[in-house]
């Protein structure tokens, strides 16, 4: 069976509301965490989807240019449907959970994050073949670039970006 077994992600600052940076750090974050939509509803919910991996973003290692803060998800099992329709896709949600210092901060803290290229490790069954895997694509080179997440109370926090990994197998 072809199986994803690992993602990479980059968390980084993203434009404040003045069109400065925001501020945003890794110490922002408390957990990060990777969940399988077990239902297959595309909305995420801890009691019906499945927790893969979770990590602290202070420990994530530093890149530079642009700064941003990297960690690498193993030991996934993510099964990668044998034949790709947008019926049968396995779709991961990305769960990032503010500190409360973050959250109340008088200023609005916000991030993007990202699969670098090469970020989706797969392993590939006996007998099969990947084609047309997602490489790249996105900016700096990213296989998924995400919609600005905003830290905060004032009803900007909390906006979920799905990410859908796809591919055609012959």
């Amino acid at each position: 069976n072809n199986r994803i077994t690992g993602i990479t992600l980059e968390i980084m600052d993203s434009m404040g509301p003045g069109g400065q940076m925001s501020g945003f750090t890794n110490a922002d974050l408390s957990q990060v965490s990777l969940y399988l939509d077990t239902d297959g509803n595309g909305s995420f919910s801890t009691s019906s989807d499945a927790l893969l991996a979770s990590s602290s973003p202070a420990n994530w290692s530093i890149q530079t240019n642009p700064a941003r803060w990297r960690s690498s998800f193993s030991g996934l099992t993510v099964p990668i449907p044998a034949i790709y329709s947008m019926n049968s896709t396995s779709t991961i949600f990305v769960v990032a959970q503010g500190t409360s210092a973050a959250i109340n901060s008088s200023s609005t803290k916000s991030f993007n994050f990202q699969i670098p290229s090469g970020g989706v490790q797969i392993s590939v069954g006996a007998g099969a073949s990947l084609t047309s895997f997602p490489a790249a694509g996105g900016p700096m080179g990213s296989v998924y670039f995400s919609p600005k997440v905003n830290l905060g109370q004032e009803g900007t926090g909390g906006f979920g970006s799905q990410i859908v990994i796809s591919e055609v197998q012959t």
